[in-house]
């Protein structure tokens, strides 16, 4: 999927960074300096969305991964 699309799809704020490896969301969440959440996206890869974002995916059946 196309990041942008995902934005438009699904009516996000910001654009999700996606990332195959858990480790790797997580850390870019510790070191960034907004505070931001990883979900487990509906295409099996983990994404890293703001919090507004992120509570929009989990009403529509995503996961968080932390």
């Amino acid at each position: 999927m196309e990041i942008k699309k995902l934005r438009k799809d699904y009516g996000l704020r910001h654009e999700p960074i996606r990332t195959g490896s858990r480790a790797a969301a997580i850390n870019l969440v510790a070191h960034g300096v907004k505070p931001h959440r990883v979900m487990l996206g509906f295409d099996g890869m983990f994404w890293v969305v703001c919090p507004a974002d992120a509570t929009k995916l989990a009403e529509m059946g995503c996961e968080y991964a932390d």
